[in-house]
């Protein structure tokens, strides 16, 4: 069975370790980013299918690492957390087709809901796209 692979955003280094063992512990491919931009150039490298991604981070904001994290692989699924709501960055969350977001504190079962939620929607977007790609080429 594949494994997700999981990226969590977060300024919070507590935070993102113990996200970090909880989802290794539940079978996920984890890699953890206290900075956005060194999260964005890792998927630049490497795929990925979720990240966990905090709003209000140093440097940048969680839309905006959304949409740089989407641009190498528009399908990769993006779960957002934040201790402070803003309804403008929410709304461009949402028109981006974000569905998951979450205000802090979020509970770990919350989270890993979330995360398959995420994944499974990934999973089937890529089968339908592949479905897709055959009925052009056959």
């Amino acid at each position: 069975m594949d494994r997700c692979k999981l990226i969590i955003v977060d300024d919070e280094e507590k935070l993102i370790e113990s996200l970090k063992v909880f989802f290794k512990v539940n079978d996920f491919d984890v890699k953890v980013f206290g900075k956005a931009f060194d999260a964005i150039k890792y998927v630049q490298a490497h795929e990925c299918d979720v990240a966990i991604c905090d709003i209000k981070m140093p440097g940048i904001k969680g839309d905006r690492l959304c949409s740089e994290l989407r641009k190498n692989d528009p399908l990769l699924q993006c779960v957002v957390v934040t201790a402070y709501p803003e309804k403008e960055i929410i709304e461009r969350l949402v028109r981006m087709g974000v569905t998951d977001i979450h205000v802090k504190p979020v509970g770990s079962d919350v989270l890993l809901a979330a995360v398959n939620n995420a994944y499974a929607r990934k999973k089937s977007l890529k089968e339908l796209m592949r479905r897709e790609q055959e009925k052009h080429e056959g």
